[in-house]
């Protein structure tokens, strides 16, 4: 979760958090959030 010089930035963990329990509550599925 550590942003680098290269590459994508990281995302905030309060966000990645927030997300994770949306994902959970509306049982959604995760195309976009397997690492490429």
């Amino acid at each position: 979760m550590h942003s680098k010089k290269q590459g994508e930035k990281a995302w905030p963990p309060l966000i990645m958090f927030k997300a994770l329990l949306l994902k959970s509550w509306y049982k959604l599925s995760d195309p976009g959030w397997k690492s490429n």
